[in-house]
């Protein structure tokens, strides 16, 4: 009951501080990012809605979608593995994160958390800390805008492997990857 009075009373301060916006449509952007990882590759789509407390602080809330493969390294260390002992390791997969920055201008500091899913299942994936930089952003030119991230994140891993008994074992769980994060934003 309370995770659901608290999904429902910032769901109320979302709609407020939107609304209470003399043009509401002027904070809301998309954008389209390329992380590299150690371990993963992942093609992001997001959309937010910031919320300006002044000229030069503000704070967004937003959905991620990625779409995560694995990256050359563990794509590698998994066909290795695969051939030589039957241990199957993927990465591939989609996670949804809910998220929220806090901005300085044109730097910003992302927290998000989500799910993971894989072929085996699903998984929680608890972090994916950002620090960005979004050059001329405060600008109310609309736009395309290069951004820059780099952060650590939680990915869902699914493995694969048969036990001593010769029976096959599947198992689903998280991973940190460091990531580079290139892309663009377009703010409405």
């Amino acid at each position: 009951m309370k995770k659901l009075l608290a999904v429902i009373m910032a769901l109320g301060i979302f709609s407020c501080a939107a609304f209470a916006q003399e043009k509401w449509s002027d904070n809301v952007r998309v954008e389209a990012d390329l992380s590299i990882g150690i371990f993963t590759n992942a093609f992001e789509l997001k959309g937010a809605y910031m919320f300006p407390i002044s000229k030069s602080f503000s704070w967004d809330a937003g959905l991620e979608v990625d779409f995560v493969s694995n990256s050359l390294l563990s794509g590698g260390v998994n066909v290795v593995y695969a051939s030589q002992v039957g241990y199957k390791k993927s990465f591939e997969g989609t996670s949804i994160n809910p998220f929220a920055s806090i901005w300085f201008k044109e730097l910003y500091l992302k927290y998000g958390l989500g799910l993971g899913i894989t072929e085996g299942g699903v998984a929680f994936n608890p972090y994916d800390i950002r620090i960005g930089w979004q050059p001329n952003f405060t600008k109310d030119s609309k736009r395309w805008i290069f951004k820059l991230e780099i952060g650590l994140r939680s990915v869902a891993q699914y493995s694969e492997w048969t036990n001593d008994e010769g029976e096959r074992v599947k198992n689903i769980s998280t991973s940190p990857d460091f990531i580079l994060a290139l892309g663009a934003t377009y703010k409405f």
